[in-house]
């Protein structure tokens, strides 16, 4: 082969190296300020100023509108106007948290709020809208070693969707430092048999669990 058409070979064969190297650098290019644009395209949804408890009745002081973009998830979340007079709260929204569509209805729950006297304390961790199970126990004693995915054999479970709202100071300085005062709202179903656990001075118990 003579020596000018080797050269030549090569040389096309660069060209078209360097060709589709810079083909690739401008794709490239395009595909970062498409995803930037994509990114960047922000409408107003709506997130809970403070944490919102079920039962709740939504009032305009209790949202706010911020830009974001949620991306594929958009369409489970309320955008800026969406939400209808009257909505309810059906699940915990935590504060700052973006308010998804399945958290509200129209339809109110009905849910009673109660003041609870604990064998145990809670965690330090649980917080205003947290849920709990509520169980009650044979005895004081059995508080130190109950375990709700073992429970006691006497032990009975009476709500498993009690929302915690707050901690509630004795009146009185007597009682033991274990124990803990607190204010939960439960379903009407379920206030029958706290109230009568209650009644007879049973030991109570709560038990943190997922939403």
């Amino acid at each position: 082969m003579p020596i000018g058409s080797e050269i030549s070979s090569k040389s096309q064969y660069l060209n078209r190296r360097t060709v589709l190297g810079v083909a690739l650098m401008i794709l490239a290019v395009i595909l970062v300020i498409m995803t930037v644009r994509v990114a960047s395209h922000l409408e107003g949804y709506l997130v809970a100023k403070t944490t919102l408890v079920a039962g709740h009745t939504v009032q305009s002081g209790d949202i706010e509108v911020i830009s974001a973009n949620p991306g594929r998830a958009a369409g489970q979340y309320l955008r800026e106007g969406e939400i209808q007079e009257g909505s309810v709260v059906v699940q915990t929204i935590a504060g700052g948290q973006l308010i998804p569509k399945a958290s509200l209805s129209q339809t109110e729950p009905f849910r009673k709020r109660i003041v609870l006297n604990l064998a145990a304390p809670l965690p330090s961790s649980v917080k205003k809208g947290d849920y709990l199970e509520i169980w009650q126990l044979p005895d004081e004693k059995s508080a130190s070693a109950f375990e709700s995915d073992a429970p006691l054999e006497n032990a009975q479970k009476l709500a498993d969707k009690a929302v915690f709202l707050a901690e509630k100071k004795s009146e009185t300085a007597l009682g033991s430092k274990n124990q803990m005062n607190v204010e939960i709202s439960v379903p009407e179903e379920d206030l029958s048999p706290i109230l009568a656990a209650v009644g007879t001075k049973t030991p109570l118990m709560a038990i943190p669990v997922a939403s």
